[in-house]
């Protein structure tokens, strides 16, 4: 069952642990470091190892095969961005891409990151790491219109539980302080690439205040095979100083590109 859960929402983290990445101030801590810059939006590099977080999360455990095959992932994407006192939301973009690195290995954790771009403006950038049957957040960049935020939890998010319980909690501490619960979802059935299959899903609530302030509820499916994402629910709120940014949005896969 631990498997099961986890491979189900390895990818499912990014949309959420976006809420930690946004934010307009140049502001670093011991704790929870976060800066900002201004530049275009870039590709998604493969972490080097210490970005992995290789001293806090050191095991003698194996890591699992959780990680998804890097490439590009494609998705139909239906959505609304809104901001607050701006009256009725826009768009999103008719389609939206998840980038995931290639994995690097520090001594047995696996490591890689994924870039959700939402639109040509809005992307999260998250460093993940597979610890066992646990998966962990160790970084994430969060660029908005040219500005990039910042945010580097420490110690690392447990963002998945692989102990096998269906519904599981946790919080973290810090400048920004977070809660986050889950709950496993019953099986849903897809089909790409001329192949069937049923996936399990996974329902996650984050919610997040302090220097850093929204919440987010998601539902995610993933495939057992190969971490391929299939379909995600997103409703989620990032406070950004006096300002509030929504967006809703529910995507499907259309295609795969290797690289």
């Amino acid at each position: 069952m631990a498997s099961l859960r986890t491979t189900s929402v390895i990818l499912a983290a990014a949309g959420v642990m976006a809420l930690a990445g946004c934010g307009g101030d140049d502001k670093k801590d011991e704790g929870d470091e976060l800066g900002g810059g201004s530049a275009s939006l870039q590709p998604p590099e493969t972490p080097k190892p210490e970005d992995c977080a290789g001293d806090a999360l050191k095991t003698g455990e194996r890591a699992d095969n959780l990680a998804p095959k890097p490439g590009t992932y494609t998705y139909d994407q239906k959505g609304t961005r809104s901001e607050s006192g701006s009256g009725s939301g826009t768009a999103l973009p008719k389609t939206a891409e998840l980038r995931v690195t290639p994995t690097i290995k520090v001594g047995n954790l696996v490591c890689f990151r994924s870039q959700t771009a939402y639109s040509p403006k809005e992307a999260d950038t998250t460093t993940f790491v597979i610890r066992g049957g646990d998966v962990y957040v160790t970084s994430l960049d969060s660029f908005v219109a040219g500005q990039t935020a910042q945010f580097r939890p420490n110690p690392p998010i447990r963002g998945v539980d692989g102990s096998g319980a269906e519904q599981w909690t946790g919080s973290f501490g810090g400048p920004t302080q977070g809660t986050y619960e889950g709950t496993l979802l019953p099986r849903q059935s897809f089909s790409f690439e001329g192949k069937s299959t049923k996936s399990p899903g996974v329902k996650l609530h984050f919610a997040f205040k302090g220097e850093l302030s929204g919440e987010s509820t998601q539902e995610t499916y993933v495939s057992l095979d190969d971490g391929t994402l299939f379909r995600q629910k997103v409703d989620q709120t990032r406070n950004l100083g006096a300002s509030s940014v929504k967006l809703k949005y529910d995507w499907k896969l259309k295609s795969f590109s290797g690289d």
